[in-house]
């Protein structure tokens, strides 16, 4: 490390023990003062923009009793591949390690104290820009703002909250608690920057991330695929995988789980990790795409052909992330693609999207595409709906996706809301069908259905979803379908005022139904809504069909909270639903139907 004697201007070269030094802190100019510029004479130098402002930093250093300073423009040799890459690679430690760090900041005048908001042109500064200097942010234990004059600004903890509200990074990490912030959240701060290399928008994070990685100017975009693959490597923080794709930076067959440019962060700042787990479960980087086991939801198709994008294989899968919404973690589509367990990045859904989280989900190793697979697809969904619903199922192994239809049939996975006939709100009703044997011992087969309603109010700018399940009936002939062969699969349109599903006394986004002759359950959560296009919202229903182990003897369908019968406390708990009368058929003994709604509702 070189550091420049604020008296004699030399520069002395220190290995382990360096004296106490205070460090600069600016954006480049035209014409900044380099190692070999140093070693000439001063009237020399003093035509050259940088110059002053490094002799003005070795008086302040003076007053404030420091002996040295160290400045990025003429302490580097940067001729030296080798000194470079070193230099870059401790740059963040000798901020962190500096007495005091000086941020000049050459665009903002001296303060204005009659002016109403003197801060104005401190917010606006190119320093809040550019790349390496949200290091010289972070890293320092103190840093003191001056004004193109060298007049004092202040300081970063006087004036944390007016670069909390530039740099959207909150005061508590403006310090020691930097480690704490997920992944993703340090990578949102950098989505708005700029430096003039493009490799260095990866390079100057090293220090943010505490990693070390060799520097090889000319790779362009691949240095922050190396950045994330060598924080994968020691971290296991999966918020690295919440990006949102934006076909501005990312092109058109980008296949991989890595993001391709740091600019689709700027949404991750809202993921964190889960604090109530130890640990997520552990993942490398692999030849074949990174190996990793995550829970998954299938989506609800009628087929192989079918899906957001047809003839793949579509699911969702759960990460270990949680997002702003309470009791939710975070998800990605991803689309099969070829081989055993081979998986893509899917583009039809921008971003992550929030999942109601309960234990239970059934985990599935996958290889995701690494960043040198490309694999363009045909067919994507262009057009979304105003208000729509990604439909997944999540089931035992008695009840598996591959025997679940729809009606309405669902050709893209996605299943839109109509306008209702009053103002403001939107609808649809879709029967869910799955099939399997329910009970292995004289019930070889069966078919359940389950008639739900999704809702959207919009009302005083404010957007209200609902789910209510109307109805379950289970069928003992496994051969024939709840919904007779050629019956058409049609649009369901209840003549009712959509306003009274929505409801005042029970959660609106959940509902559950249990049918306690066959042990059976359905269950339905909606997650908190998304934006995936302009004026296009989407939320993710998760339907869930199981059987429980504890049998009761009741004989009412009772509804409940879901919480209840994952603990197994479902037998026993009157929840926020009421209980509703079910009746026996005699002559199947296996279906049962509510007394308050007719068995026409289903074809």
């Amino acid at each position: 490390m070189r550091l420049i004697n604020v008296e004699t201007y030399e520069l002395e070269e220190y290995y382990n023990d360096s004296p106490k030094y205070a460090i600069l802190s600016h954006t480049w100019g035209g014409c900044e003062v380099t190692f070999h510029d140093w070693q000439m004479k001063a009237e020399e130098m003093a035509h050259m923009e940088g110059y002053d402002k490094i002799l003005r930093s070795c008086k302040q250093a003076q007053v404030d009793g420091f002996g040295y300073l160290w400045c990025d423009t003429n302490c580097i040799d940067k001729t030296s591949s080798a000194e470079l890459t070193e230099a870059i690679n401790s740059m963040f430690s000798w901020y962190k390690n500096s007495g005091v760090c000086y941020a000049y900041l050459a665009d903002v005048p001296p303060i204005d104290a009659n002016d109403d908001d003197r801060l104005r042109k401190f917010r606006s500064s190119r320093w809040f820009t550019r790349g390496w200097t949200l290091q010289e942010l972070l890293a320092p234990t103190a840093l003191v703002f001056f004004a193109q004059d060298w007049s004092m600004i202040g300081s970063r903890d006087k004036l944390a909250s007016e670069i909390s509200a530039v740099t959207g990074i909150e005061e508590i990490y403006m310090g020691s608690e930097l480690p704490t912030a997920s992944i993703g959240k340090r990578m949102s701060w950098l989505s708005n920057r700029h430096t003039t290399r493009v490799e260095d928008l990866a390079y100057c994070m090293f220090g943010i991330f505490d990693i070390n990685m060799p520097l090889l100017y000319g790779e362009g975009e691949k240095a922050f695929i190396r950045l994330q693959e060598e924080i994968i490597r020691v971290s296991n923080d999966q918020t690295i995988f919440c990006w949102t794709w934006d076909d501005q930076y990312v092109p058109f067959d980008w296949a991989s789980i890595l993001s391709p440019s740091p600019r689709t962060f700027k949404d991750a700042g809202s993921y964190s990790q889960n604090s109530w787990r130890n640990e997520s479960t552990p993942y490398v980087m692999t030849n074949a795409g990174l190996s990793i086991s995550l829970p998954v939801l299938h989506l609800i198709k009628e087929g192989a052909g079918h899906g957001p994008i047809p003839g793949l294989e579509n699911l969702l899968a759960v990460l270990d992330v949680r997002s702003n919404s309470p009791n939710h973690q975070v998800a990605l589509l991803f689309h099969k693609k070829g081989g055993n367990d081979r998986f893509r990045r899917s583009r039809v859904l921008p971003g992550p999207v929030p999942i109601f989280w309960n234990p239970g989900l059934m985990e599935r190793s996958m290889y995701i595409a690494g960043s040198r697979d490309r694999y363009p697809l045909k067919q994507i969904v262009q057009k979304y709906p105003e208000f729509g619903v990604l439909l997944t199922i999540d089931s035992c192994e008695t009840l598996p996706h591959s025997f679940t239809v729809s009606s309405p049939r669902l050709e893209s996975g996605i299943l839109s809301l109509g306008p209702s006939g009053e103002a403001g709100y939107y609808g649809r009703f879709i029967t869910i069908e799955t099939s399997k044997g329910l009970n292995r011992k004289d019930r070889t087969g069966g078919r359940m259905a389950c008639k739900i309603f999704f809702g959207v109010r919009v009302r005083e700018g404010s957007t209200e979803w609902c789910t209510n399940i109307i109805g379950a009936r289970v069928a003992h002939d496994s051969s024939n379908s709840v919904r007779e062969p050629g019956n058409p699969k049609r649009t369901i349109h209840d003549e009712e005022v959509w306003k009274s599903q929505f409801p005042s006394d029970k959660d609106p986004m959940s509902d559950w139904m249990r049918m306690p002759r066959f042990n059976l359950v359905a269950s339905v959560h909606l997650s908190a809504s998304v934006e995936v296009a302009e004026n296009s919202m989407l939320a993710v229903a998760r339907i869930r069909v199981a059987q429980l182990n504890k049998s009761t003897p009741a004989t009412a369908m009772q509804k409940t909270n879901e919480h209840d019968w994952i603990k197994g406390k479902g037998n026993d708990v009157q929840g926020q639903n009421n209980l509703v009368e079910a009746e026996e058929e005699n002559n199947s003994g296996l279906s049962m139907i509510l007394k308050s709604w007719s068995a026409q509702w289903w074809e």
